[in-house]
């Protein structure tokens, strides 16, 4: 995904698990809408038409994030590779209780990605993926270092 804007039109990403914690970041605006719930049910996932939640629930904190910010974050992305990832990855068990999901508007270009019990990478890695483990990395650092996703 090229992009000449620093900033993205649209920006969220989730990881929880059912019946345990949850973390979400959304755009909102120009700044960071920043979420975790320490013991969540899928309420926060509760999608819009747009395929974005129409109940982010309440942000505990907003977040500013400068062009350099945003261009570090997309410049560790497109060397993740993340744009190759499917859009949905999912272990195909129904104990599958850890959900996450991936989706941004750049330029007009919507992508997304997520899944439940599976990332990308290595299926049969148990817990996250390398790849995975630098995506929630990458996503931390955009937020600060501010907790984000479980530690599998």
């Amino acid at each position: 995904m090229s992009a000449t804007n620093a900033q993205p039109e649209a920006l969220e990403i989730i990881i929880g698990s059912t019946g345990g914690s949850a973390w979400g970041v959304r755009l909102d605006g120009v700044s960071l809408a920043y979420l975790c719930v320490p013991y969540s049910s899928n309420e926060i996932l509760t999608r819009g038409s747009s395929g974005f939640p129409a109940d982010f629930g309440s942000p505990q904190e907003r977040i500013a994030i400068s062009d350099e910010g945003w261009r570090e974050f997309f410049a560790a992305l497109d060397a993740q590779k993340v744009w190759e990832w499917k859009e949905h990855y999912d272990s195909g068990s129904d104990d599958a209780d850890t959900f996450w999901t991936f989706s941004v508007v750049r330029n007009g270009e919507l992508w997304r990605s997520g899944g439940s019990g599976s990332w990308p990478g290595d299926a049969s890695v148990r817990g996250y993926t390398d790849e995975f483990k630098a995506f929630l990395e990458t996503v931390r650092q955009l937020i600060g270092g501010r907790d984000f996703g479980h530690s599998l």
